[in-house]
């Protein structure tokens, strides 16, 4: 069901006004008190043209009548059901009138000029189909192998060509696979710290849910299977193994059995899933079928305490493009 509203923004008074037209797609189950908290500053936006579409995915705490009653302009689509991140994204997308979209987390909070950098970076390159803001990681704007899927815009027409969220995924990994499927179609993805928005996180699952824990396992596995070239996907699976094994040993030792059974469920469910995707890998001579960090993520964070952005060393990267 759709319920339609007016756009957001000024009258266009100047030429900076004369702005492409933006979408801001929220998914939300049963999260009343954050959108309250969150909510007005999205409406606060001083950009001047863009609208903001909220997929309410059949939440019974009286979320969409909240947002209905409070702020009338904003279009509201109402989902049968709890379709989760990424179908319920997929199906607010089509009431987007925007020729840009992004995709916006319930639990983030932005500054009123939060847009403006967004929007002014893919202009000036066409080349750049995603964009993120700062997140409090990045100084420098800079191209990313991936962006966040909390506040993240896209090219609409970039969207079209290479498709939208996976729906198996459901939630967790599938803004990586997108950014993925982006460059593999010849686009960049950039980060702009221009724009600064704050992110509470959590609100959809905490970071301790072993249900987080399944989908950070599983999903990780499909993205890797069904983006890596067959070949790179042999030599990546064992040293896969072998560092989610020490993490399955961890989780047993610290006595967190729902954990380790999440990862262990992870494993089966990746594995019956991709025959899904066997028809989709990418040629073996695909130029953006590596990731470009060449270190070994566990190894940095855990037992070299590289825990920022800012820790890891220039020489572990090679090119994106």
């Amino acid at each position: 069901m759709f319920v339609p509203g007016p756009s957001f923004g000024a009258p266009p008074a100047t030429l900076i006004l004369a702005a492409p037209r933006v979408s801001v797609v929220i998914v939300s189950w049963n999260a009343t008190s954050v959108v309250e908290t969150c909510l007005p500053s999205v409406v606060a936006t001083d950009y001047p043209d863009f609208e903001i579409v909220f997929a309410d995915n059949a939440s019974t705490d009286g979320t969409a009548a909240w947002i209905a009653r409070e702020y009338p302009e904003i279009k509201i689509v109402r989902h049968p059901e709890n379709w989760l991140f990424c179908r319920g994204n997929n199906a607010a997308l089509p009431h987007a009138t925007g020729e840009f979209v992004v995709l916006l987390n319930n639990d983030v909070e932005v500054p009123a000029d939060w847009l403006r950098p967004l929007v002014d970076t893919v202009v000036e390159q066409p080349d750049v189909a995603a964009v993120q803001p700062k997140m409090l990681q990045y100084d420098d704007a800079r191209d990313v192998f991936w962006a966040t899927g909390a506040a993240l815009l896209l090219r609409r027409s970039a969207l079209d060509e290479v498709g939208l969220l996976d729906e198996r995924f459901e939630m967790h990994m599938e803004e990586i696979d997108l950014c993925w499927r982006l460059q593999r179609h010849g686009y960049r993805v950039r980060v702009n710290p221009e724009s600064t928005v704050y992110h509470i996180g959590g609100a959809s699952l905490p970071q301790s849910s072993p249900r987080k824990t399944y989908y950070n396992f599983r999903n990780s596995l499909l993205m890797l299977y069904k983006n890596l070239p067959p070949s790179a996907w042999r030599q990546t699976l064992p040293l896969r193994i072998a560092c989610d094994t020490t993490a399955l040993g961890r989780a047993l030792v610290q006595g967190q059995t729902q954990e380790a059974r999440a990862m262990l469920r992870a494993y089966r469910d990746a594995f019956r899933m991709r025959r899904h995707y066997c028809d989709r890998r990418p040629d073996p001579a695909d130029p953006v079928g590596h990731p470009p960090y060449r270190g070994l993520a566990p190894v940095d964070y855990f037992l070299l305490g590289r825990q920022t952005f800012g820790d890891l060393p220039a020489s572990n990267f090679s090119s994106l493009h």
